[in-house]
């Protein structure tokens, strides 16, 4: 895929690695990063939806991936999480959805519900923060960053 979203050159940290539910991708580029994002996009989840946790980091440390993308597809909206500190993920001007997501962390467990206040960037800023932390390796500068987001 060719991306002429003026985000800069698709430069390579060392590696990262996406988890969905009980699958994970290693990607060494932010291109393929995007690539797999888009992909997890059409699938449909055990729970029936398009709605799922997204956990990236550094293989083989899953509990301490710091970048937590909860994206319901369907309803266009996802809850960014810097894990290191806590913080939500705003892109600028993106109201709170009007309604909480239920997204699939593990196909084990039950959805988890994600409050509305907390979904504030919607698909595209989801693929820029992908992108971003694929190239750096740190939090995505393109969010602003909040402690607590609240109704």
């Amino acid at each position: 895929m060719i991306y002429d979203e003026g985000w800069g050159e698709a430069k390579a940290i060392e590696s990262c690695t996406v988890w969905a539910d009980q699958d994970f991708v290693t990607v060494t580029c932010a291109a393929h990063a995007v690539d797999y994002l888009d992909e997890l996009s059409r699938a449909i989840w055990p729970n029936g939806g398009r709605a799922v946790t997204l956990q990236v980091g550094q293989w083989p440390d899953l509990e301490n991936a710091p970048l937590r993308i909860s994206m319901d597809y369907d309803a266009g909206r996802a809850a960014v999480r810097w894990v290191p500190d806590g913080g939500w993920g705003v892109e600028p001007n993106v109201a709170p959805h009007h309604e909480d997501l239920h997204v699939l962390v593990d196909s084990h467990e039950p959805v988890e519900t994600i409050a509305a206040c907390k979904a504030r960037v919607t698909p595209g800023g989801v693929r820029r923060a992908m992108w971003e932390y694929a190239t750096t390796g740190q939090r995505p500068s393109s969010l602003e960053w909040r402690a607590e987001l609240d109704v």
